[in-house]
């Protein structure tokens, strides 16, 4: 019995709406839906009755909640208690995530892990989205970041902070953005895929064939240190220029920006480590005091 399926249950048993336990779990609504069939077909009984309006607990369903509620608080509390003295597991754990925000961002919240947990160590991938997933998937990699979520059986995504790419320049560059044909740019790949996007939702009528481009770099790092040569551009996610920005040597000079999310997926296991579950837990708050 997948003890993930139980959790979703009671959630669900009190919310009485599959929107609302998916938003809690911070998956899709038929995640959530394959996971009350499965556990209704492991235990050979109906739970809820759905209509096109609201959902409805059968009697099985009624009894079921009675019995596992104060369970599922009980074990929650023991974890919480067991954790609070955990300083001393060791282990390691394998970490997938996407370079350039692996590099500049997630390193940091290794680090922080890692000085509270001195005896955890990390087998850390920077590798692409599809890697990523196709190792998770495979067990090769314990937790991954990737920019989109994934629908996958037995693999959870959780929805872990916004991602905003912002266009930059060196701090003091005297050319006005107005003049966006006359500005050189620093792209990164030739095919840049971050300003083709900011330029049709920006600037529709520019083509990204008609920016000018000073020259373009497979890496985060040498577009900060071209940007900072001369008059230049770029497009770029803030949290890979966040330093360079608050160190004075680059700024943003448009209100315009891009949103986009990223997600942490594992396997959905019921049986994680507690080293894994207390890491789970450390991504997720640090992501959202960084989000604050």
């Amino acid at each position: 019995m997948n003890l993930n399926y139980l959790e979703c249950f009671v959630s669900l048993s009190e919310t009485m709406s599959f929107t609302e336990t998916a938003k809690q779990f911070s998956v899709s609504q038929p995640s959530i839906s394959r996971q009350i069939k499965l556990l209704e077909e492991q235990l050979n009984q109906k739970l809820f009755v759905r209509d096109k309006h609201k959902v409805h607990l059968t009697d099985a369903g009624l009894q079921l909640k009675s019995r596992l509620r104060p369970l599922i608080k009980e074990i929650k509390t023991i974890l919480d208690t067991t954790q609070e003295n955990v300083t001393h597991l060791s282990g390691t754990i394998s970490f997938g995530c996407l370079t350039e925000v692996g590099q500049n961002t997630f390193i940091d919240m290794l680090i922080d892990f890692h000085k509270v947990y001195p005896n955890i160590n990390f087998d850390t991938h920077f590798i692409s989205p599809e890697d990523i997933i196709e190792k998770v998937k495979t067990g090769q990699l314990d937790f991954g970041v990737i920019g989109q979520a994934v629908e996958l059986e037995n693999i959870r995504t959780y929805e872990l902070i916004e991602e905003k790419e912002v266009l930059v320049t060196r701090k003091g560059n005297s050319k006005p953005i107005e003049d966006i044909y006359k500005c050189e740019f620093i792209t990164y790949l030739y095919h840049d895929v971050l300003l083709v996007s900011y330029l049709q939702k920006f600037y529709n009528k520019l083509s990204y064939s008609k920016i000018r481009k000073a020259f373009s770099v497979n890496s985060h790092k040498a577009m900060i240190e071209a940007l900072e040569s001369g008059n230049y551009y770029a497009v770029m996610p803030y949290f890979s220029v966040e330093r360079a920005i608050k160190g004075g040597r680059l700024e943003i000079v448009s209100k315009n920006e891009l949103k986009n999310h990223l997600y942490l997926i594992y396997v959905e296991n019921n049986l994680m480590p507690m080293k894994n579950d207390l890491f789970k837990k450390h991504i997720i708050s640090w992501c959202k005091k960084k989000s604050l």
